[in-house]
């Protein structure tokens, strides 16, 4: 059998042969993920399969490893994946996103009033559509930063293989003010995005998807976005339920990959937690890929190898964790996985907050 690496224009492609048959085979997807306003180069894990008449013979392990090792070779700061249960810890990787939902009656939504009119998308909207997405989300955790302009724009349902469409909301001279991508089927009335900015926007997007309900014939409709987005946050003077799923050891899960790189493209996000108090600390970390310290020489944080006795201690998987905002300091050191000085442990709830993490269905893979 022989290992076949190949490099595609957003992807590198590992394939197991037999002969000229493959096997066994997966994607490592070039993705930036954000952690607050750092946008990290991240691979994320896709299309993992084998033949059938080749399963429970250890393929997958021997694709997954050679992915990591990949990864390592081209020294990527994280990894990403949305997998099924108990499995993927095997190779590093934890749970460190959940999945976000809310959704409101028809009845309720039909009290909006459209403030423009929409219209669908067309081919020349996706430039204005995906400098609006990387306005909006330029500090969202969780959530990628997106090429410019994108190449297949946010039209795709909340689902694998669920179809989607986009319907933009436009001014008076048809210029793009917000937009709203929706699973494009009849058994639903679910959004998987929505963009722009400002109340008017807003009512204009769910006036649109309540109309859709209506003609759909459904009692309630939903939207694929946290609790904490500002169209969400408008849609709570509509009477909305807020669903968070946080799924047992599967789902959206990461891993980082080389912790030196990672830590150094967030100094400047960590900079701007740390703030201007105590940058007479330092701040020693020591997980199982190794020490580091950060520090401040001057005005600036900067990075260096190893760490002193004060470091904190954790594992990789919770240092990912805090990256992604999935748990707080204080909740590890409840559990036991964290542990040092308290002023580092302080330190550490400044630099690492809770947050809610998202990616897009437009960006997974």
């Amino acid at each position: 059998m022989e290992l076949r690496e190949t490099r595609e224009p957003h992807a590198w492609r590992l394939d197991l042969m037999e002969g000229e048959v493959s096997i066994s085979r997966c994607w490592v997807v070039d993705r930036h993920l954000r952690v607050g306003h750092a946008a990290l180069a991240t691979g994320g894990i896709g299309g993992v399969g084998t033949l059938e008449s080749h399963r429970h013979r250890g393929y997958s392990r021997q694709i997954l490893e050679a992915a990591v090792q990949l990864m390592e070779r081209e020294r990527l700061p994280l990894s990403f994946l949305h997998g099924i249960r108990d499995y993927y810890h095997r190779f590093g990787f934890i749970t460190c996103m959940p999945e976000h939902d809310f959704s409101l009656d028809t009845r309720d939504a039909e009290r909006a009033v459209a403030g423009y009119r929409t219209r669908p998308e067309k081919p020349g909207d996706q430039r204005r559509l995906t400098a609006m997405y990387n306005r909006d989300n330029a500090g969202r955790t969780g959530s990628a930063q997106r090429p410019w302009p994108t190449a297949g724009g946010p039209g795709r349902g909340s689902g694998w293989g669920v179809p989607g469409a986009v319907e933009v909301v436009v001014d008076e001279r048809d210029r793009p003010l917000g937009y709203v991508a929706y699973d494009d089927v009849a058994d639903r009335c679910r959004a998987s995005e929505v963009g722009g900015v400002g109340e008017a926007v807003f009512a204009t997007v769910l006036a649109f998807m309540a109309s859709r309900a209506v003609t759909l014939r459904r009692e309630r409709l939903s939207f694929c976005l946290p609790a904490d987005h500002p169209f969400a946050v408008y849609c709570l003077d509509y009477g909305l339920q807020l669903t968070t799923l946080h799924p047992r050891n599967g789902g959206g899960m990461g891993r980082i990959i080389d912790q030196e790189i990672c830590l150094q493209q967030l100094l400047p996000e960590l900079a701007s937690r740390w703030g201007s108090m105590d940058r007479t600390l330092s701040l020693g970390l020591h997980t199982d890929l190794g020490r580091a310290t950060l520090g401040w020489v001057g005005d600036q944080l900067q990075y260096r190898s190893g760490a002193g006795r004060g470091a904190v201690r954790l594992q990789q998987t919770n240092l990912t964790q805090l990256l992604l905002g999935y748990v707080a300091v204080e909740d590890l050191v409840g559990l036991g996985r964290l542990s040092g000085a308290r002023p580092a442990l302080q330190l550490m709830a400044r630099l690492f907050p809770r947050q809610q993490a998202h990616l897009y269905w437009a960006d997974r893979f």
